[in-house]
């Protein structure tokens, strides 16, 4: 995780969870379906507890919501509830 952070992010640290949304135009010759993207998560960094808000908050990134200021991230923890709330 350090790597991939650090190579796409260029943050030279671990982290918990990376989203990488897929490219517009990915090619997918053997099937016509779009996919969101990739979620990694960190199995050192994360319990068991924790498992269903990495996934709702990583979808969440697929789904193009962010948190780079304080208020993003009020309203994305918020949003992360809610999904987890109705899964």
């Amino acid at each position: 995780m350090k790597f991939l952070n650090k190579k796409f992010r260029n943050k030279n640290k671990t982290t918990d969870i990376l989203t990488f949304v897929e490219p517009e135009n990915f090619p997918h010759p053997e099937s016509k379906l779009k996919f969101l993207g990739e979620i990694y998560l960190n199995p050192d960094c994360i319990s068991r507890n924790e498992f269903a808000p990495m996934i709702a908050h990583g979808l969440l990134h697929l789904f193009g919501f962010q948190h780079q200021e304080k208020g993003d991230s009020i309203k994305m923890e918020a949003r992360e509830k809610f999904l987890i709330s109705n899964l």
